[in-house]
Parts: structure tokens; C-alpha cells; sequence
């Protein structure tokens, strides 16, 4: 308060100063050019001067305004541009979240050119594109999502790899990925993909030396990894040779079998698979040795029924051993029929066939029936096998309905 009263008070002094010097002395001025002449008192001509530099100020104001206003009206239209292009971004990946595709594409391509990162919306419009199985129209959205990629590519190529591997380009795919983990490392995704890869090409050596780096990342869980481990080394089991089977084969097969983990050698479904490729491969004596290994560590059904196939060096030990399983689970219908596929081994046709009537004693079996079936049909009782193997036949289809039938009349 104190302070505005102070300037007002020296303003008044100012102004009457001012009066007073003009009523004082006026002055005079004269501005001659040429013929022309202007007479004024100084204090006008003053006043004069003021006002024409306070107009060339405003005037300089509004050219420098004018002049710079198309870049104004640039950023203006630019930011209005760049918001529009946003919200058909938005709009499209929530499209895409809504498993709109059409839509979702429709709207991702027009907020592409204006968008923050053309990048994104071309990745997502070509996965819509994908869903829809229109692998040529994604690719072309991935050469144009390329061209704003710039030095990050590894989005880009993951996503043109994922296109070779749903149209089943598989060799193009890894020639692919594996680029792009020379140059981004072993990237999760890359790592991720090119398990798929591997998968589908069915080469399960490469993916068995990925398994130390797969187990670091922790890309998968335990059960995950598991269930890739179990493939893989059941993949390497079963893996064919190229003109058919031979003894270099087989023992291809137990060098395999000899390099994996004893962890690997412990489970059950392994060396089921590894018993079930010696035995199309016909060494059943080797089939047999790895079945008794794993079945005097830990009794399991699938490993015995394979053991019953299996046929020894010495039929009758392992009809001794499996009689002492027998002894423990006597009414076990897997080992049962086991039991008496054995006996066949041992030419004991009577004891096969009472073993094989147990088993269905208490399960009706399409496999036991045709072999009880089979048996009696060597045994010249066709009648009997006949019957056995309708049964079989109706226990695989696990029983036909009750509908009518033609009756034979007699002639």
C-alpha cells in the first residue's frame, strides 16, 4: 500500500514538473524538406515522436506474427494430425484385443503413418492379418514395418519368422532366426521361436544342446521344460535311419541311450520309448535287458505290456521273474497277459491260455482277447477263436446299441 502511494505521488511530481516546463517554455521546432515545412512546439513534436515509435513497435509486432504464423499454423495442423492418428491406434489395438481382426487392421493402417511407432501398429495389423490365415498381406505389412525400423530389427524379424513358421516355411524360418540371434543374442523370444523351430523340423539334437541355456533363462517351468525334455530325448531315441534298420542302427540307439542323464534313464516313459524303437528295430533281447532294468527299480503297466513283447536271451528267466511280479499283483490284468505272452515264448500253450482267461477275467481287453483269439486258432479250436475274437471285436467298440435286425427264416 505504502509502496503504490509512493509511485502515485511521484507520478503527480513528475507531471507537475512536466506542466510547469511547458508553461514555462513551449520551445520551437521546425521540419523543413524541401518545399515542405512543419512548425511545432518541442513538447508536441515530443509527444509526436513517442507515438510514432510506439506504432512502428506494433507494426513490426504484427509483420513478425504474420511472418512466423505458418509454422504456428504447421505445429498446429501437425499435433492435430499426430492425435488423430493416436486414436485410430488406440482404437485398433483395443480392436485387436477384441479379436476384431478386420477392424483392427482397418485401423491400425491408418494410424500407422502418423502414429508415435509405425512399427507397432504394422506388427499388430499383420498378426490380425495372420489369424485371418492371409499370410501374403502380413508380409507386406512386415517390408513396410521394416522400413521404419531403422537399427531394431529383432521385433520386426521375430514376426516375419512366426509368418514362414505358421505357413510352415520351416528352413526359411530358422535361416531367419538364426540371423537374428547373431546379431540380438540369445533374446528370449529368439530362444522361445526357435524351439518351435527345432520342433517342427524334428531336430532334436540341436534342441538337446539348447537345454543348458533353456534351463539358465528359465524361459519355461519345470513341467514345461519337462515335457521339451521328454520330446527331445524321445525324439533322438525314436529318430529313423535312412535305409532301414541295421546293426549300425541299433547300436546308434544304445549310444543315444548311453549318453542321456541316469535321470533321464530313470523315467519310465523314456525307456518305454527307447524299449518300443529296439523292438521295431528287432533286438529284443536288448529291448527285454532295458525293460528288466527299469521295471526291478520301479513296476509300471506300460512296461510290462512291453515286456511281455520282449523276448529274452533266456525265456525262461523272465518267465520267473515276471511269475514273481505275478505273485505280488496277482490279479494285475496287464501282467497277467504279459504273463502268458511269456509262456508263448516258452512253447507252455496251456499255462498261455490260463493266464490269458485270468486277465480277462477281470478286464475285458480287445489285445488279450485277440491274443487268447490267436492262440486257439494254432491250437485247431476255430470255433472257440471265432467266439474269442468277436469279442475282442465288440470290447474294442465297447459295445454296439440294441437295435432290430432281419431274421433267417427257414426255408
Amino acid at each position: 500500500m505504502k509502496r503504490l502511494l509512493f509511485i502515485l505521488i511521484a507520478v503527480l511530481a513528475m507531471a507537475l514538473l512536466a506542466a510547469e516546463a511547458v508553461l514555462r517554455d513551449s520551445g520551437y521546432v521546425l521540419v523543413a524538406w524541401g518545399d515542405w515545412a512543419m512548425e511545432s512546439t518541442v513538447w508536441v513534436a515530443l509527444a509526436a515522436l513517442i507515438v510514432a515509435i510506439v506504432v512502428v513497435r506494433l507494426l513490426l509486432g504484427i509483420v513478425v506474427a504474420i511472418w512466423r504464423s505458418p509454422a504456428n499454423v504447421g505445429d498446429w495442423w501437425r499435433g492435430a494430425f499426430s492425435r488423430r492418428h493416436r486414436e485410430f491406434t488406440r482404437k485398433g489395438l483395443r480392436a485387436y484385443l477384441e479379436a476384431d481382426w478386420k477392424s483392427a487392421i482397418k485401423l491400425l493402417k491408418k494410424g500407422a503413418p502418423g502414429g508415435i511407432d509405425p512399427v507397432v501398429n504394422y506388427l499388430f495389423a499383420a498378426r490380425a492379418y495372420l489369424k485371418l490365415d492371409a499370410t501374403e498381406a502380413a508380409e507386406q505389412l512386415i517390408d513396410q514395418a521394416e522400413r521404419y525400423a531403422g537399427d531394431e530389427l529383432v521385433s520386426v524379424g521375430l514376426m516375419r519368422a512366426e509368418i514362414l513358421l505358421e505357413s510352415g516355411q520351416y528352413e526359411r524360418a530358422l535361416a531367419k532366426l538364426s540371423g537374428l540371434r547373431q546379431r540380438a543374442g540369445d533374446h528370449p523370444s529368439i530362444m522361445r521361436s526357435l524351439v518351435r523351430t527345432y520342433r517342427a523340423l524334428r531336430d532334436w539334437k540341436n534342441l538337446e544342446g539348447m537345454l543348458p541355456l533353456l534351463k539358465k533363462q528359465k524361459l519355461y517351468t519345470p513341467s514345461d521344460l519337462a515335457g521339451l525334455e521328454f520330446d527331445i530325448y524321445s525324439g533322438l531315441l525314436s529318430q529313423k535311419q535312412k535305409g532301414g534298420v541295421t546293426d549300425e542302427y541299433i547300436l546308434r540307439l544304445e549310444s543315444v541311450w548311453k549318453n542321456l542323464p541316469d535321470r533321464v534313464q530313470r523315467n519310465p516313459e523314456v525307456v518305454a520309448v527307447y524299449a518300443q524303437a529296439l523292438l521295431a528295430a528287432g533286438a529284443g533281447p536288448e529291448a527285454e535287458k532295458a525293460l528288466r532294468h527299469a521295471l526291478r527299480r520301479e513296476f509300471s503297466a506300460h512296461l510290462v505290456a512291453l515286456f511281455g513283447c520282449a523276448m529274452g536271451k533266456n525265456p525262461e528267466k523272465q518267465l520267473q521273474l515276471a511269475e514273481s511280479w505275478l505273485a505280488e499283483r496277482p490279479d494285475h490284468p496287464v501282467l497277467l497277459l504279459a504273463v502268458g505272452r511269456i509262456c508263448l515264448m516258452n512253447h507252455l500253450w496251456g499255462k498261455a491260455r490260463e493266464y490269458f482267461q485270468a486277465s480277462l477275467a477281470i478286464e475285458s481287453n480287445p489285445e488279450t482277447y485277440a491274443e487268447l483269439a490267436r492262440l486257439l486258432s494254432h491250437l485247431g479250436e476255430h470255433e472257440a477263436s471265432l467266439r474269442y475274437y468277436e469279442r475282442g471285436l465288440l470290447a474294442a467298440t465297447r459295445g454296439l446299441p440294441t437295435l432290430p435286425h432281419p431274421r433267417v427264416h427257414a426255408q
